[in-house]
């Protein structure tokens, strides 16, 4: 039954979600997460989302694959550079459930069939206790963990701006990708 469990838990955890948002609807997505990103440049950098500001993100790095360009620690990530990025964070739920729950259902299982009955049998049970309650919260820390990679769309155009073609902002869809012509 376990390894049954741990066998369903990244297919339970698999729901990364993809969101397209403007930069100014950004702050909610990432803040105090762990974020990961290329940016343009070519850079990837890998760190926690402190604020989002109005014309650069501001990350405390800890990865970055060239450091004179964006260093360790805090930096402010200018807007340009940003387009696409990967928030992560956990929750508590999962764990929180299933790390009693395992070996309480074991532990049911157990007494009905009678296992135990004599001082090997006691500790094999003790073992499957811990076992289910090990299985439990390894099952639980994968459905805990949430990512979301977040598509940064550029501003639309105002209503009624010819924008120098004639056109109101025309919106195409490209492999899920909106943008704005």
């Amino acid at each position: 039954m376990a390894l049954l469990l741990l066998s369903v838990a990244p297919v339970l955890s698999a729901r990364e979600k993809e969101v397209h948002a403007r930069w100014e609807e950004l702050a909610p997505l990432v803040e105090r997460r762990d974020v990961e990103t290329v940016l343009t440049n070519g850079v990837h950098v890998r760190g926690r989302a402190e604020r989002v500001l109005p014309d650069a993100l501001e990350v405390r790095v800890k990865k970055t694959s060239d450091a004179a360009a964006i260093p360790k620690g805090r930096t402010r990530i200018p807007r340009e550079l940003v387009s696409v990025l990967t928030a992560r964070w956990k929750t508590h739920g999962g764990r929180a459930l299933l790390t009693p729950t395992l070996p309480i259902a074991a532990g049911y299982s157990l007494a009905l069939l009678h296992i135990g009955a004599d001082e090997y049998g006691t500790k094999g049970g003790y073992g499957l206790l811990i076992g289910f309650a090990t299985a439990g919260y390894l099952v639980g820390d994968r459905i805990d963990r949430k990512s979301m990679r977040v598509v940064l769309v550029p501003k639309r155009p105002a209503q009624g701006s010819s924008g120098g073609q004639g056109t109101c902002g025309r919106i195409e869809w490209e492999g899920g990708i909106q943008w704005v012509r």
